[in-house]
């Protein structure tokens, strides 16, 4: 079985690395990221097979805070998912930073960002 590589990101105006990966198996997430202290990736265990995407703040092995968005293949990396998954990504940071999603500009830029990363990941070969 191959290895799944998460793509990583950084925005450099906020405080988080963004990784992109395709996976159905909890475990890939396991072995490259840990769970902050709420647990949130167990809550998720079950989702990630029978979701198109999931959206996690958690930490990569180096301890830095982390935006990871998965999905389970390329088929599933439509507009619409990217754009829902995206949307969480950015609330998640807005709440990890304390910010108000009001005024929108800055929202709705992280939205895009995170949005473009997705597709960069969608077109590569692998």
């Amino acid at each position: 079985m191959e290895k799944v590589t998460f793509h990583r990101f950084d925005p450099e105006i906020y405080p988080f690395l963004l990784y992109v990966g395709i996976t159905k198996d909890i475990k890939d997430l396991q072995s490259s990221f840990d769970c902050l202290d709420d647990g949130g990736m167990l809550r998720y265990e079950d989702l990630i097979g029978k979701s198109h995407g999931v959206t996690w703040i958690l930490k990569d092995k180096k301890g830095f805070k982390s935006l990871v968005v998965t999905f389970k293949d390329k088929n599933s990396m439509t507009y619409q998912n990217v754009a829902h998954e995206s949307a969480h990504g950015a609330k998640f940071v807005f709440k990890q930073i304390d910010a108000e999603i009001e005024p929108h500009e800055p929202f709705e830029y992280l939205v895009g960002w995170i949005a473009s990363k997705c597709e960069i990941v969608k077109k590569m070969k692998k």
